[in-house]
């Protein structure tokens, strides 16, 4: 054997032991070495990054100084609130030029078309910092495949930049100068301020400049109250001002407000049927010339000329203020339909003598513009149709109405062979003005926005039909009368209202089983001579056996009977007080039922097939499936000061073992005075205090100095949680909820309003375990499993989004024709009476529970030393007022997306960057 097999047999190593050995060392080398590489190419990537940056930021900064100061002295009134002041003064030292626009405040103007306006121009508004990348693509997309510039990328504040600097050169160095100025706008002005310049600024066409002179020369009002037609015009002109001016262009500019709808409709603002309808209304100064000057309000006799147009006829067009130009004769003899109906045109748009609204006549003459005849008058008199549909009018106190409302035209055959066709119109105008008021009133226009005219809680709308709609429909369904009867809520419960005020209203008496007011206590599972009576009564039938057997269906039925009548204890045991209910006469009035048959005009004719039902009154919610009760339990509602809201909306979400943040309302005006005490409050609910995302000790902040809105604040999950196990939530600006609550005696009050507006449930998990039976299909142990386990919030999406109506009814009528009233704990039902009655001036609305609160400041006087801190504070502070509202106000939201916490979403006041996050709230996300 050799000395090397000797040495290497020594070592206990193979010479290919040895190779493996060197090759797997070479590329472990290797590997080091590349990864070296690549961790210096990384560096050196990242380091020419920053270096990039850091040049792009002083060029920008150097561009932006050579660009100067934005020409914000051309706009009167306009004081931005961080601007310096001496951007004010032109550079050379002299005076700013003389303004040139009024901005104008986003409150001002109809938020319907604040949202069209984002939707179609500029979406992402809120999230930008002056231009869109995605906008700036799709524009060098569109010039790298049509080789020209076809749009412009532009959001919105750089439209303001091209405003300003008056700069409408489609170049590549106007371009870059419009981002860098839209760049100087986002870093010296709010987004409201940019906003409000867009209003004031905007190019409609000749000398209209603004929205507010647009609205005021076009179409004769103030932007607070535009339609959604003109909204969407509105919207359309400023895109090619000149090219789309309505006394040159008018059909280019219908196209344009045609694609406005379209595009808004698709991206939900407003409903495919909303946007059809505006697309048909004509521009309302289609026919008027543009004026070079201010002029006076236009004269409502300028839109008669559109009953020359339908003839085809051209007219020279006129200024505003010039005298009304009358349609051309029709060759037609005097009577003829055809003359009726051009002579229902000019009388739509002459002087108005009657009080229909301008929608209504709109409507009307848009459907007599597609008509050659007159739809209810003849030479003979009124049509068939318009009889049966005059007879209905008659009868409108039948449903509730008031038949005076509805003026109806005299015209029988003997007065129709004397009359001229304008006369012939009169009538044909007044009874489908009168059609299109009953059609309103049906569906709950007599009160036409409950949450203002009558209380902020009542937040619901009536349930209208667009004016067009109903002439349309009924037109073309040929039974006036059974169309009109249809207009009313076709919901059970109303019609079983309907026929108690009938009853009521013409003296007729109930028949009711009555009950012997004395006698001996019967008790379940005993026998009594007048259990036979209750049974009756109550109209339980007897399934065999002794009909003197108290037997459990029919404990259960008195038990239901006693709860809702409000004898306590509710045990099925009858006592003297349960045979005087029997024989208690319902104390409902007519003024009653008719409050409460109002209410379900205001109510969505679909329910859905599973719907859960909240009635305030009756301090209970229900499941609804197919129209059965399939669950009902016991609820605690809000008090009379913090009252539950009334409305609908979809539940989303099950939250288990859900945490508490706590709403605004809460968190200023009892935990801030709790904490600036010491925190009593506070610590004993178990709170966290949360400021950027991380907890902060309460006891660490000067309260006396710190803002509130800046904290979020929340209620970890847990056995002591407000919440409890479960909460229900259907994201709603009143920041209210369904939840379970550690307060359980609660639920044996016969009044249970003690909550702070949410909805508090006797048994949360049994409600959840039904509706996701309904929604997934899960049974009661897999619901039971999410309790299980250490206290987390775990949230559960529901597939299909269940209804949940908040109703506020103080009268229903049971099955066996029983009214059933309960104590209008709010008074909501004596406002809707005062409302049906007129008597508008005597209804108390209360206070507004969405109106700005401002929070409770500390009661402690700041000390001398402190003076001069305090002042350089306050300075600071509107530096800073900005940034602390942004903060304020993402809380804020963050509540209100999550369903808020058992109380009210308060719009906060004393921050002058709280409008603008109102704003980001309602079209920004």
């Amino acid at each position: 054997m050799s000395e090397r097999t000797e040495a290497g047999n020594f070592v206990g190593i193979e010479p290919q032991t040895l190779t493996d050995q060197a090759t797997e060392n070479f590329r472990s080398f290797l590997r080091n070495a590349l990864r070296n590489r690549i961790v210096r190419y990384v560096m050196a990537a990242v380091l020419t990054v920053v270096a990039l940056l850091l040049i792009a930021y002083i060029a920008l900064r150097i561009a932006l100084i050579n660009l100067g100061p934005p020409p914000l002295a051309k706009i009167a009134h306009f004081r931005p609130s961080t601007t310096d002041r001496s951007a004010l003064i032109a550079r050379n030292g002299r005076s700013a030029p003389k303004p040139m626009a009024i901005a104008l405040d986003p409150n001002e103007v109809d938020q319907r078309y604040l949202a069209m306006l984002f939707t179609f121009e500029d979406r992402r508004f809120y999230s930008h910092y002056g231009i869109d990348p995605v906008g700036l693509v799709r524009a060098v997309r569109d010039l790298v495949v049509s080789q020209r510039i076809i749009t412009g990328g532009s959001t919105l504040t750089m439209q303001v930049a091209r405003l300003l600097d008056n700069k409408y050169e489609r170049t590549a160095s106007v371009k870059t100068q419009q981002i860098l100025r839209a760049i100087q706008l986002e870093m010296t002005l709010t987004k409201r301020e940019i906003l409000s310049l867009y209003l004031g600024l905007a190019p409609f066409g000749g000398r209209i400049k603004g929205v507010q002179e647009a609205s005021q020369k076009l179409f004769g009002k103030e932007p607070k109250s535009l339609t959604i037609s003109e909204a969407a015009l509105l919207v359309a002109l400023p895109q090619a001002p000149e090219a789309r001016r309505l006394d040159r262009h008018a059909k280019a500019a219908r196209r344009a407000r045609n694609f406005v709808l379209k595009t808004v409709a698709a991206a939900g603002v407003i409903t495919p049927e909303e946007a059809r309808i505006a697309a048909l209304e004509p521009l309302a100064a289609e026919s008027s010339q543009m004026p070079p000057k201010p002029l006076p309000k236009p004269s409502p006799n300028v839109a008669s000329l559109f009953a020359g147009l339908t003839l085809g006829i051209n007219f020279v067009a006129t200024p505003a203020i010039a005298a009304p130009i009358e349609p051309p004769k029709s060759n037609y003899f005097v009577g003829s339909e055809r003359q009726i109906v051009l002579d229902v045109r000019k009388q739509l748009h002459g002087q108005r003598a009657d009080d229909a609204t301008q929608e209504d006549r709109n409507a009307l003459w848009m459907f007599y513009s597609a008509r050659d005849k007159p739809l209810w008058t003849t030479r003979q008199g009124w049509t068939r149709g318009a009889e049966a549909a005059i007879d209905e009018l008659k009868r409108a106190g039948d449903w509730g109405l008031d038949a005076a409302e509805f003026d109806i035209p005299q015209l029988s055959p003997a007065m129709a062979e004397q009359m001229d066709a304008n006369q012939l119109a009169a009538a044909e105008v007044g009874l489908s003005l009168a059609i299109l008021k009953y059609a309103r009133h049906a569906r709950g226009g007599r009160i036409e926005d409950p949450a203002t005219q009558l209380s902020s809680y009542l937040d619901r709308k009536p349930q209208l039909k667009p004016p067009y709609l109903v002439i349309s429909d009924i037109a073309a369904s040929g039974v006036p009368d059974i169309f009109l009867q249809k207009l009313h809520p076709q919901h059970e419960q109303f019609k079983r209202l309907r026929e108690q005020y009938l009853s009521l209203r013409n003296g007729d008496k109930a028949s009711t089983v009555s009950v012997p007011a004395k006698g001996n206590v019967m008790r379940p599972a005993t026998t009594h001579d007048d259990i036979a009576l209750v049974r009756e009564r109550l109209g339980v039938p007897l399934r065999g056996g002794d009909p003197y057997f108290y037997d459990d269906e029919l404990v259960e039925a008195v038990k239901k009977y006693q709860e809702r009548k409000g004898v306590s204890p509710a045990n099925g045991t009858i006592t003297w007080r349960t045979r005087r209910a029997f024989n208690e006469s319902p104390k409902v009035t007519a003024q009653a039922l008719l409050a409460n048959m109002e209410e379900w005009r205001w109510m969505p004719d679909d329910l859905g097939d599973t719907h859960v039902w909240v009635n305030v009154p009756d301090y209970k919610v229900q499941v609804v499936h197919n129209g059965n009760v399939v669950h009902e339990e016991r609820v605690v509602v809000g008090t009379t000061s913090t009252q539950t809201p009334i409305f609908s909306h979809d539940i989303e979400t099950i939250y288990f073992h859900p945490r508490w943040t706590v709403p605004p309302s809460i968190k200023m005006q009892t935990v801030y005075p709790s904490l600036q005490r010491g925190g009593g409050y506070f610590y004993s609910n178990g709170l966290k205090l949360i400021r950027n995302g991380k907890v902060v000790n309460p006891s660490k902040v000067n309260w006396s100095r710190s803002d509130i809105r800046n904290y979020d604040i929340y209620q970890p999950p847990g056995p002591g949680n407000v919440l409890g196990k479960v909460k229900f939530t259907f994201p709603n600006k009143h920041a209210v909820y369904l939840h379970d609550t550690p307060s359980k005696s609660l639920f044996n009050s016969s009044q249970r309003t003690f909550s702070h507006g949410c909805i508090r449930v006797r048994n949360p998990v049994t409600l959840a375990e039904v509706l996701l039976q309904y929604d997934k299909g899960w049974d009661a142990d897999t619901v039971q499993a999410l309790l299980k386990g250490t206290p987390e919030e775990n949230g559960v999406q529901l597939e299909h989004h269940i209804p949940v109506h908040i109703t506020y009814f103080t009268a229903s009528v049971d099955e066996n024709g029983d009214v059933q009233t309960a104590k209008d704990v709010y008074g909501h039902e004596k406002r809707i009476s005062l409302a049906l009655a007129g008597k508008w001036k005597d209804i108390d609305k209360g206070r507004d529970h969405l109106a700005p609160a401002t929070v409770a400041r500390s009661q402690e006087r700041p000390s001398s030393a402190n003076s001069s801190s305090s002042s350089r504070q306050a300075a600071s502070g509107n530096r800073a007022t900005r940034r602390t509202a942004s903060r304020g106000s993402a809380g804020s939201n963050r509540a209100r997306s999550s369903g808020g916490g058992g109380g009210y979403t308060t719009r906060v006041s004393g921050s002058s960057g709280s409008a603008n996050d109102v704003f980001r709230g309602s079209f920004g996300r």
